[in-house]
């Protein structure tokens, strides 16, 4: 079953200490999808992480994907994949999916002008492109600010916006433990 393979994934990457490491990169969010509408809701969840890549801690959650057979959607910033070209190729070479998550990962996104906006947009998807081949299709807003005016100029630029319905609360360093990450996610995905 999905589900497990998910929550055994999510274990490993908080027993072994990388989702700890890298408390700002993570976030999980559910999906539900339904063939009918008169069918009810199948959940399930997507593993997503935010603001890389970065050296070691990007390479070690590829290699847990890779070992547990498990794909994850990368929200990254444009400045990182400036830095670590290599490490975005990684990403889409493993078979998950690399998005927009903003250039600078400005805190002031949601209330920019729109030319400033667009610039944060269009820089990013210019890394990911340059470095993947690959035109992200999702954005997800830093720390998940949104604006009336920010939404429609995303989506005016085609982009999906991507939120998460499970925040781990990971990036509350003192409190953050793997332990307490694995709880709040799982306390959330039932």
């Amino acid at each position: 079953m999905r589900y497990h393979i998910y929550k055994m994934t999510l274990k490993i990457f908080l027993k072994s200490g990388v989702v700890a490491w890298v408390c700002a990169m993570s976030a999980v969010f559910l999906l539900w999808s339904s063939a009918a509408a008169q069918t009810p809701p199948e959940k399930r969840v997507a593993l997503t992480f935010d603001d890389g890549p970065y050296g070691t801690a990007t390479e070690q959650i590829l290699d847990i994907l890779e070992q547990k057979q498990v794909h994850a959607t990368f929200f990254v910033i444009g400045r990182n994949v400036e830095k670590y070209p290599a490490l975005a190729r990684a990403i889409v070479a493993d078979g998950n999916l690399i998005e927009n998550h903003s250039y600078d990962h400005s805190k002031y996104l949601a209330t920019m002008p729109i030319p400033k906006l667009d610039k944060e947009l269009d820089l990013a998807a210019r890394a990911i492109v340059s470095a993947t081949t690959m035109h992200p299709h999702l954005f997800r807003p830093p720390y998940g600010n949104t604006s009336p005016h920010m939404l429609d100029e995303v989506r005016a630029k085609g982009y999906i916006v991507v939120l998460w319905n499970v925040d781990p609360r990971d990036s509350d360093y003192a409190s953050s433990t793997p332990d307490a990450i694995l709880k709040t996610v799982m306390r959330e995905v039932k």
